[in-house]
């Protein structure tokens, strides 16, 4: 469902799948893996919360210690997310940024 989901973000824009990231991210998360759960945490204030700030929830799910297989497939998605245009595309370069500069510390 997730990698439905980005796909369609890419192709249709954020707005025609609002109502699916908005279902997905705000219900319990299911997975027993922490790492998911901080993901989904991030991509809420990435995805839903334009109003918050995304280096603090950039900063709070690096804190966490994700694994670095979790911040490959992060990473990823954010250069997909790039390519969508608004606002997002923009939070999402600076999520990126904030990676690579904590990744160079």
């Amino acid at each position: 469902m997730f990698e439905k989901m980005m796909l369609d973000t890419v192709k249709s824009g954020l707005a025609a799948c609002m109502g699916q990231w908005t279902e997905l991210l705000t219900s319990p998360a299911d997975s027993p893996e922490a790492d998911a759960t901080r993901f989904f945490c991030l991509f809420r204030v990435l995805l839903l919360e334009p109003e918050n700030d995304v280096a603090e929830a950039t900063k709070v799910f690096l804190s966490e210690g994700p694994d670095r297989d979790a911040v490959t497939d992060l990473l990823h998605y954010l250069a997909e997310f790039t390519a969508v245009g608004d606002g997002l595309a923009d939070r999402a370069r600076r999520c990126r940024q904030l990676i690579a500069e904590r990744a160079c510390e």
